[in-house]
């Protein structure tokens, strides 16, 4: 995923002959606009829309059913209307999440973890057709009450507002990113917030007990949801959420950027340097260690000094990775997508540190100016805003025109050969690739199972393709 773009500002400066007149302007130039889960991919328009396009079994499209789509269609509320609003997007697995203009937060999709943070999970109270009159289930026949069904997947049909465990939604937030298990924010206070399932971050020695005021406060247990948000809802069990927080137990402040694993966060500080927190099994933290942090710690090289001026971050399972100022790669954690660079010492404990990253003929990767990682391949944004890859090429989402692996960095290119080229925001599915290009056109390349590629096929493409409307007319976000 890529994580920081939303950071790269603009200052406009104006004058006039008179000098009176000074204008100055700052704002994002490019906010994540794309996302890509398993099999289905989210992007937010100039104006604000959302559409999806892929896999649907979840109901991760967020348009009110379970089919597929082979193009992009809008996301709809619960009344089927198109939704707007959208500043960015943030997709993994099946669960998507979108920041919009008010800087609240919107998420649909299987919410298995909490991670959507809408207050619901199971639906074990949902009276269905079979079910008695206590909603306790179908009745046996027999005069007694049956056993309680087990909890039912209750997918959030349409998009539901992140809220706190008091059921307020959680406001002023300008940056969002999502994972297996959990889901960060940035407010404007520079504060990072987490919800979903949180054991990675809980003190070992003393574990706390999940803050769960929404569900005493609102949940009826006899109510019958009609025409409801949620498949089916009720109110999630140990729903948490938490602030990141120092040893002393003070909020961390002035960070400008996150990057989420699957049990771990990295937050991208003012100055480039980086914090690592949560579960560290793999050297995913870069602290040198294996140990698992209920607080953050600094990433650090294999020298032991903290790394610093790094501009972009990203993280994906147990991987961890940062771009430097001259646009090569440090790595951490199971970099199995990059070899790191062995120059220092053959000591085990130095590959728990960040390390250089060389491709798999031991170059040097250069030139990069951010990063979108995946299950098992990764792409790269080059400083020239072309786009490289690397890792698993077996249904072509390496975009270089073949399903080969390679050992080299590979080049995106389109259906005539040339290299894709002025593109502003790269994003990676499991199986497949998306990519922005500055004119508000998509593409994609990689599998087309379920039509995740958008265009309007279901068949796997070896390079960049454009995303479609119905019409076969060329979908653009602008």
């Amino acid at each position: 995923m890529l994580i920081n773009s939303r950071f790269n500002l603009l200052s406009l400066t104006l004058s006039v002959a008179s000098g009176a007149f000074l204008l100055l302007i700052s704002g994002a130039i490019y906010a994540d606009r794309i996302a890509a889960g398993d099999a289905h991919n989210l992007v937010a328009s100039g104006n604000g829309g959302q559409f999806v396009w892929g896999a649907n079994a979840n109901g991760q499209l967020g348009d009110g059913t379970t089919l597929d789509a082979l193009n992009p269609v809008p996301v709809v509320d619960i009344r089927y209307n198109s939704l707007d609003g959208a500043t960015a997007v943030a997709s993994h697995g099946d669960n998507n999440l979108v920041l919009l203009g008010d800087a609240t937060m919107l998420g649909w999709g299987p919410n298995e973890n909490n991670q959507l943070g809408s207050g619901l999970l199971y639906s074990s109270n949902y009276k269905g057709d079979e079910a008695d009159d206590d909603g306790n289930g179908a009745d046996p026949g027999d005069g007694t009450d049956p056993a309680p069904e087990e909890p039912a997947n209750t997918a959030l049909a349409f998009p539901t507002k992140v809220v706190d465990p008091d059921g307020k939604p959680i406001s002023n937030i300008t940056a969002i990113d999502l994972g297996a298990n959990f889901a960060a924010a940035i407010n404007q206070e520079g504060n990072v917030l987490v919800w979903g399932n949180l054991d990675a971050f809980q003190d070992i020695e003393q574990e706390r007990e999940p803050a769960n005021r929404f569900r005493d406060k609102f949940f009826d247990p006899n109510i019958e949801f009609i025409d409801s948000q949620y498949r089916d809802g009720d109110p999630a069990r140990d729903y948490d959420l938490q602030y990141m927080r120092d040893a002393q137990g003070n909020r961390y402040t002035d960070i400008i950027a996150i990057a989420v694993g699957d049990s771990h966060l990295l937050a991208l500080t003012s100055i480039g340097q980086v914090l690592a927190w949560g579960d560290n099994s793999a050297g995913q933290l870069g602290d040198g260690t294996l140990t698992r942090r209920s607080y953050p710690v600094y990433v650090r090289s294999s020298q032991n000094d903290i790394i610093s001026a790094i501009p972009a971050i990203a993280a994906h399972g147990n991987a961890s990775l940062a771009v430097q100022p001259d646009g090569r790669l440090l790595g951490w954690g199971s970099t199995l997508l990059a070899t790191p660079l062995d120059t220092e010492s053959s000591d085990r404990l130095q590959q728990y540190y960040a390390r250089p990253l060389v491709d798999g003929e031991g170059n040097a990767i250069t030139g990069i100016r951010n990063v979108a990682l995946g299950e098992s391949h990764a792409l790269a944004l080059t400083l020239d805003n072309r786009v490289v890859g690397w890792g698993s090429n077996s249904n072509g989402q390496l975009g270089d025109g073949t399903n080969s692996p390679g050992s080299q960095l590979t080049k995106v290119i389109l259906s005539n050969g040339v290299q894709l080229s002025d593109i502003i925001e790269i994003a990676v599915g499991s199986d497949h690739s998306l990519a922005l290009h500055r004119n508000g056109n998509v593409f994609s390349w990689g599998a087309g199972e379920f039509g995740r590629l958008g265009d309007g096929t279901n068949i796997d493409s070896y390079y960049a393709v454009n995303v479609r409307n119905r019409d076969n007319h060329i979908f653009s976000l602008y």
